[in-house]
């Protein structure tokens, strides 16, 4: 999702289906690990996909194919 273009997490909520609760706990975790970060964007903040989040999304993709192939 956000992968594809930067997002504020009622919209990543709202696509998902998540409570917006969990999402900002998710994303804010994530930024912490360096896995996104946040622009202010006015009154939303927007999320982006670091290149380490890009990694660990590639790593994850590589991992559930293994997974599937077994």
């Amino acid at each position: 999702m956000i992968a594809k273009s930067p997002m504020h997490g009622y919209a990543i909520s709202k696509e998902l289906g998540v409570s917006i609760s969990s999402i900002y706990d998710h994303l804010k975790e994530l930024q912490q690990s360096g896995f996104v970060t946040a622009d202010n964007k006015g009154s939303k903040i927007n999320y982006r996909i670091t290149e380490n989040g890009k990694l660990l999304l590639k790593a994850m993709k590589v991992n559930i194919s293994e997974k599937s192939d077994t």
